[in-house]
Formats: structure tokens, sequence, C-alpha cells
């Protein structure tokens, strides 16, 4: 069994459901006996086919990310200022210093886009004034 902290938010990992609800009584005795309350809105149990998400991250047994839907609006968002649909500059870029800092994986991929979105829409500004660290 994994266990992994940040701030307030515990999380327990391991193959079996069943090592967890037995953990779960046992740490929610801990908890209280310590002066603390369990939030049962924020308590969940996940199977192992189940996405995982942790204090805002996509969690796999092998990595942590932004995860698919993250991905795919800030494609959107990207497509948008390429396009003149949109001028929230400051919010994509902060998404994409964001990304960068946890899933450099999801970066490299998003820098691949503004790329071909650069040669698509080579009269659009947003090439200039959007925020990357090219890895590629």
């Amino acid at each position: 069994m994994a266990y992994t902290r940040y701030a307030d938010d515990i999380t327990l990992s391991c193959q079996s459901i069943k090592k967890i609800e037995k953990a779960k009584s046992f740490i929610q005795t801990i908890i209280k006996d310590e002066g603390f309350r369990v939030n049962k809105k924020k308590t969940r149990l996940l199977g192992l086919r189940k996405k995982k998400s942790v204090t805002g991250l996509v969690v796999s047994s092998k990595k942590a990310g932004v995860g698919r839907e993250v991905y795919r609006e800030l494609r959107v968002k990207i497509h948008h200022l390429f396009t003149g649909k949109a001028n929230n500059l400051t919010h994509i870029n902060g998404w994409l210093s964001f990304v960068y800092g946890v899933d450099k994986g999801i970066h490299k991929k998003l820098s691949v886009y503004i790329e071909n979105l650069s040669k698509k829409y080579p009269t659009s500004g947003a090439r200039d004034s959007i925020w990357r660290k090219i890895e590629i």
C-alpha cells in the first residue's frame, strides 16, 4: 500500500479495494483521535480501472499528469486564440506554464500543436505571444 499526502489530502493506493477498505476505518480512527475530521465529500474508493484524480492531477500507476480532458480543452483554447475567436492569452499562458511543470509529455504535444497552428495561421500574432518552452 502506498501513502501520499499533499497539504491536508491523503491518498492511499494499492492493488486491492479490500485492503483499502480495511485501512479506511483504521485511518479514520486516527484522524478523529488527532482532532481532525474526514471530509465525506472528498472520500472515494476507486477500482483499478477508474480514473483517479488527486489534487487536480490524473494519477496512474506510471505517472501523474493533467489528463485527456485538460489537454483537449487547452487545444480548443489555443485554436481559438490563433483563429481570433478568443483573446485570453494570459489564461492560456498560465495553463501552459502549469502543464510544463507537471506533465512534460502533454506540454510537448501542445508545443507541436502550436507550431502546426503557426504554419496554418501565419498572420496570427498568437505564436509570438504564447508561452512555450519548446523541447521538440
